[in-house]
């Protein structure tokens, strides 16, 4: 439960980014696998967790890339 004015932040890496920056060479192979390997139950891209998060009421008032693979978002009932 969030208290009143209270935000959610999210910092993830997103999945199709991740792989672009593999097979761009961007990023090391090997620690693009250990992101992608490290014991992750669900991926998703950026796009799908703010549909998630807005289904719910929230309007996302940061939404940014931090680095070639990482998302990080902010939302505010």
């Amino acid at each position: 439960k969030l208290k009143d004015n209270g935000k959610i932040i999210i910092q993830a890496p997103d999945i199709k980014q991740l792989l672009v920056a593999i097979s761009f060479n961007t990023i090391d192979f090997n620690h693009g696998r250990s992101i992608l390997y490290s014991n992750r139950l669900r991926m998703h891209t950026m796009s799908e967790i703010v549909k998630i998060i807005q289904s719910y009421k929230y309007d996302c008032i940061i939404k940014t890339y931090i680095n070639t693979f990482e998302y990080f978002l902010e939302f505010k009932k």
